[in-house]
């Protein structure tokens, strides 16, 4: 038995990496705004509402391939085993702002796997999405920020992250801190598996879009 996760590429990729995704998006979207449309020039600025969400999948589709096909050769990964666990820097969560460092566990040593989450609301209903996960051993706790996991933070019944952490052989419990609602929804986006970069794509794709539509309607 051996699981890996890994984080997405975009959390880990450089800045220049980072400034070229945002300047990918701003060429896509602004791409209307390089062609003559002759008689019609408000085709121009209808191309430009749509354009913006084009160009956010693309980017999103490219952090999805980079994810799967170039992190699992670059970054350590989360992995879990019979006899240990390999808890990489990049997912330790500090409290203090303390440097976290590369951890290696001996799974006897674990007594018990505290999963805390919280719930959201979404126009299909309520789920649960994992916050933290806190391993306790004797003489410490390790908290793990699972917002870091590439899709692993919701709970369901076919999280491959839940069915790794409760083949170990000790209690795994769960604390659902609170129902947070949409609001929390847009703090995850904006802090947890996107993080600043994709918060500021979401920002100028409405800002181009809102205002394409403004222009179309004092035409």
């Amino acid at each position: 038995m051996e699981y890996r996760f890994y984080p997405p590429y975009n959390q880990h990729c450089g800045r220049q990496t980072q400034a070229l995704i945002i300047a990918i998006f701003m060429l896509i979207s602004l791409l209307p705004l390089f062609f003559d449309y002759g008689r019609v020039p408000q085709l121009k600025f209808m191309l430009l509402v749509f354009s913006p969400g084009l160009a956010y999948c693309v980017v999103v589709a490219f952090d999805y391939l980079a994810s799967r096909y170039l992190m699992p050769g670059s970054v350590k990964p989360f992995k879990i085993t019979e006899s240990q666990l390999f808890i990489p820097k990049w997912l330790i969560h500090s409290e203090d702002s303390q440097l976290a460092q590369d951890t290696i566990i001996d799974v006897k040593d674990l007594l018990r796997i505290v999963i805390n989450s919280y719930t959201l609301r979404s126009k299909r209903g309520e789920f649960d999405a994992i916050d933290t996960i806190c391993l306790q051993f004797y003489h410490q706790r390790i908290y793990l920020d699972s917002k870091k996991l590439m899709f692993e933070s919701v709970i369901t019944d076919k999280n491959k992250l839940i069915k790794a952490l409760k083949s170990l052989p000790c209690d795994t419990a769960y604390e659902n801190k609170n129902n947070f609602g949409d609001v929390r929804l847009l703090h995850t986006v904006a802090q947890g598996r996107w993080g600043s970069t994709y918060t500021l794509l979401i920002i100028l794709m409405f800002i181009l879009m809102f205002g394409s539509f403004l222009r179309l309607i004092f035409w």
